[in-house]
């Protein structure tokens, strides 16, 4: 891992919110798995069309949910692509939704191992 970057997944952080119950760790992320790639592709979608309005909005949504389960890396690259919408910078927001896509495929790889 870089110097500085965001730990992809922090389970001891996630353990401790949900009161170390393994299960209901696990319940969570399932969920999160199956909601990310929806708001990663309608990311891409409203890329397309230039909704920056929609961009912001499933940003957001996707940077709340990286929170949630202490994936940290992902979280903080939602929050560029916000930061980019609210400098409306569509080059620059295109360039984090390929980042972003990077990030969730590696912190599904690495759920996939550590789990």
């Amino acid at each position: 891992m870089e110097k500085n970057k965001p730990a992809i997944f922090d389970k001891a952080e996630m353990l401790a919110r949900v009161d170390d119950d393994q299960d209901l760790l696990v319940e969570i992320v399932e969920i999160f798995l199956e909601d990310a790639p929806i708001r990663i592709d309608k990311l891409k979608q409203a890329m397309g069309v230039k909704d920056l309005d929609l961009i912001e909005d499933q940003a957001h949504a996707l940077k709340g949910a990286s929170a949630n389960i202490s994936a940290h890396a992902l979280q903080q690259c939602a929050m560029a692509v916000e930061q980019a919408v609210k400098q409306n910078d569509t080059h620059k927001i295109s360039e984090l939704i390929a980042v972003l896509e990077d990030e969730y495929t590696a912190l599904k790889a690495h759920l996939s191992e550590h789990m």
